[in-house]
């Protein structure tokens, strides 16, 4: 059974890192600005009314229309991409140096996510689980520009992790891969839309250079790292995708559009998509809460209603559960040791 694991920037904020886009404005309007154009922009998004910049990919896919040249486009868009990479690079300094108990909290919940399920859902997991075949092998793939899930689960040198413990009904697990689609601090990060649509100012789409800084699919083909295709090939092979921390923004529709092609293909595919709403309360509502987040998953998909629910049918949604809850109180407390 191949298990493959989406993680968002939920994660590193669960941790109390400051990595939302909010976070970095406070400190990106206290840079000098190279020039007015850069300005402007950090001018734009500090009248924001519309909260539309909480959303920085799509919102510069949007800004595009008040930049006269593609040049322009490029200089500003690469200031705000260099000044996020410094600013999440001190970021991650403050992820704490882990331990047994923290990898060993983070591997139980990576190989247990049945366990945050609804009695119901549960059973129907691990109905699932027994029918596939014996070894398990786990792939994450991280949209966090961060390196906070290796640091706390001491993967270095992508070497595997073989799980210590029974799980997934099997003998054997291992988690292999950690991939970050929208690659690290140390590489150089993608930032942008998801296709040329996004792009309002029309007359850049025909921009081939601004094309490959601004659309996300178009930058990895241009950088050729190849973790485009690494992630395509596990997707393509993938079992069960759990989400957890992602938002299912349009700017990632590419990949949230893969994963469904493959709901969509095999009988034998499910998927866990972790939900977190401070709005949700009251839990006779839980059936509604549900359908709404399936919804936002399927209207990212060109399929027909019956198709629809046959998809639907084969995904989880666990509304405000604890999953990797645990680390940051472990890493809380373990500082607090090494502090005595």
């Amino acid at each position: 059974m191949n298990i493959t694991y989406i993680i968002g920037n939920g994660f590193d904020r669960n941790l109390g890192l400051k990595t939302s886009y909010t976070d970095f404005y406070k400190y990106y309007e206290r840079i000098d600005s190279p020039n007015d154009d850069v300005q402007s922009l950090k001018n734009e998004i500090k009248k924001d009314e519309n909260k539309l910049w909480s959303d920085l990919e799509l919102a510069l896919g949007q800004y595009t229309a008040k930049v006269s040249d593609p040049q322009t486009m490029i200089s500003i868009f690469e200031d705000l991409a260099n000044n996020l990479t410094t600013y999440l690079v001190e970021v991650d300094k403050l992820v704490p140096p882990t331990n047994e108990k923290v990898k060993n909290s983070f591997l139980e919940d990576l190989t247990h996510p049945e366990n945050y399920l609804e009695r119901t859902d549960r059973e129907k997991m691990q109905n699932f689980y027994t029918s596939m075949g014996a070894d398990t092998e786990i792939n994450i793939i991280t949209l966090n520009y961060t390196q906070s899930i290796e640091k706390l689960l001491d993967y270095q040198n992508d070497q595997p992790i073989k799980i210590p413990f029974p799980c997934f009904n099997r003998m054997q697990t291992n988690l292999k891969n950690i991939f970050h689609l929208h690659h690290a601090l140390n590489d150089i990060i993608l930032l942008g839309v998801n296709d040329e649509t996004q792009i309002v100012n029309e007359a850049f789409r025909e921009d081939q250079t601004l094309l490959e800084f601004l659309i996300k699919p178009e930058a990895n083909q241009s950088l050729k790292t190849g973790v485009d295709n690494d992630c395509t090939n596990i997707i393509q092979r993938t079992n069960l995708f759990v989400l957890f921390g992602a938002s299912l923004g349009a700017t990632d529709k590419m990949w949230w559009q893969l994963i469904s092609e493959q709901l969509k293909g095999n009988p034998h595919v499910r998927m866990m998509l972790f939900e977190h709403d401070e709005n949700f309360k009251d839990g006779r509502a839980l059936a509604l809460e549900e359908r709404t987040v399936k919804n936002k998953f399927l209207s990212l998909c060109d399929f027909p209603d019956d198709l629809k629910q046959t998809i639907s049918d084969h995904i989880f949604v666990p509304v405000n559960k604890g999953i990797f809850s645990n680390i940051k109180s472990l890493l809380s407390s373990s500082k607090a040791v090494q502090t005595r």
